[in-house]
């Protein structure tokens, strides 16, 4: 249930397509009862591909009480042949502005970390 549009029932999805710098994740949020949809977006670059995204509305239920369901958040990978993979995460609140892209983590970060880590426990 969406409360910020009357509360109707909604089911969330997203899939990868060809676009930006040739791959882009959009991201739909569907009325099945009415086959429509209730609103929709993408990520995407110029310069990197955007691909396995997944989806999380926010949503509760515990019994008879019920809240949420007109927020998400979306995670998904970028890379490029320029670019080490990333994790990065999207997020929407009620009818606001989909964020921007924030990093998650990265394969550089995680690359260096163990390239330190390994050279320090070759000192000891």
């Amino acid at each position: 249930m969406d409360p910020g549009h009357g509360s109707k029932f909604a089911i969330w999805t997203q899939h990868t397509v060809k676009g930006g710098a040739g791959a882009e994740v959009r991201w739909y949020e569907i009325n099945p009862a009415a086959h429509s949809l209730i609103q929709s977006g993408k990520v995407t670059s110029p310069s990197l591909f955007e691909f396995n995204g997944a989806i999380a509305p926010n949503r509760l239920v515990n019994g008879g009480t019920k809240s949420g369901g007109n927020a998400m958040l979306m995670n998904f990978n970028t890379s490029s042949t320029a670019t080490f993979p990333s994790i990065k995460m999207v997020s929407k609140v009620g009818g606001g502005a989909q964020s921007g892209q924030v990093i998650v983590t990265s394969s550089i970060l995680l690359h260096r970390c163990n390239v330190r880590c390994t050279h320090a426990a070759r000192r000891h």
